[in-house]
């Protein structure tokens, strides 16, 4: 049992005691966003669990980690799932930057749009 230290913030939810943990790396953070995708983004969504290279008309690119569709409101959203030691100028706010620049162009939203849809296509057929 971990001795609770004070000022560190504790959680107690139906008897059990949650505290803060400090992932070392960010697939273990990946793999918790995919299997609790339900909890964290509703019931109404398809979460892509696809590393897909978005590019800006300028080349300017990255990858995400995922991207969500949100059945219920018709929206779009890309997944970043980031540790909280990463540096929120340099390193988040780059991603960002690259992201949005990325979806201002319309032909990486139409090949994205295509490749997402093909994945879909390709669950079905398993059925």
């Amino acid at each position: 049992m971990q001795k609770h230290q004070e000022g560190v913030p504790v959680v107690i939810l139906n008897d059990e005691v949650y505290r803060p943990y400090s992932y070392k790396r960010e697939e273990e953070l990946e793999k918790l966003a995919v299997e609790h995708t339900e909890k964290l983004f509703g019931k109404n969504t398809h979460f892509f669990n696809v590393k897909r290279k978005i590019v800006s008309k300028s080349g300017i690119g990255s990858t995400p980690d995922g991207y969500l569709v949100d059945l219920a409101s018709d929206k779009f959203f890309i997944i970043e799932v980031e540790l909280s030691s990463h540096d929120i100028v340099h390193h988040i706010m780059n991603q960002l930057s690259r992201f949005k620049l990325a979806m201002g162009n319309s032909e990486t939203r139409n090949d994205l749009a295509k490749f997402l849809a093909s994945t879909v296509k390709k669950g079905r057929e398993g059925f």
